[in-house]
């Protein structure tokens, strides 16, 4: 898949806390044209093999506006027709504008080493742990707009010794 540009716009559901019963599931009413937005090409939206101008329910970004629930949503994530969400990533600006971006639990599940690049939590605990902010940064790196590299090779880039 060639892309010359970052013009390539997927289309996404950006909901607020308040669209989610007590039981954690997404009220349908909630998924409307005025509710969608549109994110750049990514490594994420690669991986994912989401289409360009299409709505993709794999990824749904919640404003966080109740304490209480955003608690309840990033602990046990939320359902919506049958599929579980979970919490995966929140960029700078959307910790600043307290929003969030959940998975399909399949989704991720199906991606897990590729969106976190190998990273497991096996490997992170047995580290010590993490700082739960320097997680976030990580995990959202991929939702990150990014051109594509056809023609790289991996195995030919050099490291300098810095010593």
């Amino acid at each position: 898949m060639e892309n010359d540009d970052l013009s390539k716009q997927i289309m996404i559901y950006s909901v607020s806390s308040k669209a989610f019963n007590e039981h954690l599931e997404l009220n349908r009413k909630w998924l409307t044209e005025r509710n969608l937005i549109s994110v750049f090409d990514s490594t994420l939206t690669r991986i994912l093999k989401l289409e360009a101008n299409e709505i993709t329910r794999d990824l749904i970004i919640v404003k966080m506006n109740n304490r209480q629930m955003t608690r309840q949503l990033f602990t046990q994530g939320f359902s919506f027709q049958g599929e579980k969400y979970i919490y995966l990533c929140s960029s700078a600006g959307q910790i600043k504008s307290s929003k969030t971006v959940f998975i399909r639990q399949e989704a991720f599940e199906a991606h897990k080493g590729e969106i976190l690049c190998g990273l497991s939590w096996q490997r992170i605990n047995s580290k010590g742990g993490i700082i739960p902010n320097k997680y976030i940064a990580y995990t959202a790196l991929t939702a990150s707009a990014t051109k594509h590299w056809n023609d790289f090779n991996i195995d030919n880039v050099k490291l300098a010794s810095l010593f």
